[in-house]
């Protein structure tokens, strides 16, 4: 039952800040520099979280990872699509950690 309370008060707690957010700073009052940049806060937390957890990996997987991150971030900066940087951030990762690499 406790496990239950907290959770809940978390939810709480997050929901107030997410309405706060937007109530209080509506995306017109915020600056064009601060909402432009409001696209990748998504993206860049995901890949906080990838990284952190490849972090610890041995080093034979220095490889692929270097080449997933190098063609994500070339991937993404060419099109602008998040979804084409993950699927060649796939392909990368793939071809430099089969058998035949």
């Amino acid at each position: 039952m406790d496990v239950l309370v907290a959770l809940l008060a978390v939810a709480l707690v997050s929901w107030v800040y997410r309405v706060a957010f937007t109530g209080l700073l509506g995306g017109d009052r915020l600056p064009a520099s601060v909402r432009g940049r409001l696209d990748v806060v998504g993206p860049a937390a995901f890949a906080a979280l990838v990284v952190t957890d490849l972090a610890g990996q041995p080093a034979p997987l220095l490889l692929p990872m270097g080449a997933a991150v190098v063609a994500a971030a070339i991937t993404a900066r060419l099109t602008g699509s998040h979804v084409a940087a993950v699927v060649v951030a796939g392909l990368a990762w793939w071809a430099c950690s089969a058998p035949w690499a």
